[in-house]
């Protein structure tokens, strides 16, 4: 008996089963010249807004020190006259004075004490100093991310300011600084010893506070 033609299939497939290949395939995209040199923008829109920010954090130190002189000031009685950062007069009224030079000034009158007028001076470094570790113990305590992590970490550098104006007193100056600029440039290390800080003490704080603000923002950033 002949097998139908049916059956003669399905012994076919039986025997010799079909064989069944899947290969997916990625098509390879080459974009034009003109569009591949657009690559860079993607990330540099990412990376853009963190400069600007270290940008302004960074100046805003200057602000920072003064600040501290104004509110130190305004709290022992005293009336801040003017106010001048990066040589713009910021008040009583906004004008570009570049012939005060392009540090900060912050002038007050009242008849305060000696006491309360080095406490004043003391203050601009003092309050970049605190600003600095109070950076430092958020970036370790607190999950920042992003844009304020960021500021924070220049924030955490504030203590630079004190830091970089003890350098005259350790010898540490260039030619031609006489003793006068010198005594300004570190005016929170004069204005401590004469309110009865022992010398060695405010240098060993402020080199000790800066180490460990180094060590912990290390830290801080490695998380």
């Amino acid at each position: 008996m002949v097998p139908k033609t049916s059956e003669v299939f399905y012994n076919f497939l039986c025997y010799n089963p079909p064989i069944v290949s899947s290969t997916t395939v990625t098509p390879r995209i080459t974009l034009p010249p003109k569009l591949a040199r657009l690559n860079f923008i993607a990330p540099l829109g990412r990376i853009l807004p963190h400069l600007l920010v270290i940008l302004l954090v960074a100046v805003g130190m200057f602000f920072a020190h003064e600040l501290g002189h104004a509110i130190v000031a305004q709290f022992f009685g005293a009336r801040v006259v003017m106010f001048n950062v990066l040589g713009m007069q910021w008040f009583p009224q906004l004008e570009w004075m570049p012939q005060l030079g392009f540090g900060g000034y912050v002038y007050w009158f009242a008849p305060v004490s000696l006491t309360n007028h080095r406490l004043i001076v003391m203050a601009g470094s003092t309050f970049t100093l605190l600003l600095s570790v109070g950076a430092v113990m958020a970036l370790n305590v607190l999950p920042i991310r992003g844009i304020a992590r960021t500021a924070l970490a220049v924030m955490a550098l504030y203590f630079l300011d004190s830091l970089v104006k003890i350098l005259p007193v350790l010898g540490w100056i260039p030619l031609g600084w006489n003793s006068r600029f010198t005594r300004s440039f570190s005016e929170a290390y004069f204005a401590a010893v004469g309110l009865g800080i022992p010398s060695q003490i405010y240098l060993a704080a402020i080199v000790l506070l800066s180490i460990l603000n180094t060590i912990f923002l290390i830290r801080a950033l490695r998380r």
